[in-house]
């Protein structure tokens, strides 16, 4: 990944934010250094875990691991976004 970054390509980092995984502001201040020292100012969209898929699972008999997983509530997103934002990230949410 850091050779993609310090590549002259545009470039939009997509992170997923998935509560009990990678929602700490530990990991969260561990992407943004990353991003600062290899891409200053990439955007990044934060991408909020969801379960819509946990439907298919049970359709193909499959257990889903995430099942216990919640959907991060939006303070939760609000505050990754200021952690990252910290590094000069911009956070895209759409």
């Amino acid at each position: 990944m850091a050779t993609l970054l310090h590549s002259n390509q545009e470039m939009l980092v997509r992170m997923p934010l998935i509560p009990g995984v990678n929602d700490l502001t530990s990991n969260l201040g561990a992407m943004g250094a990353f991003l600062q020292e290899h891409r200053p100012g990439v955007p990044l969209e934060l991408m909020p875990y969801h379960r819509l898929g946990e439907a298919k699972y049970a359709r193909l008999g499959r257990v889903c691991s995430m099942e216990a997983t919640p959907t991060p509530f939006k303070g939760d997103v609000e505050m990754a976004a200021t952690v990252l934002s910290n590094f000069g990230i911009t956070v895209v949410n759409r």
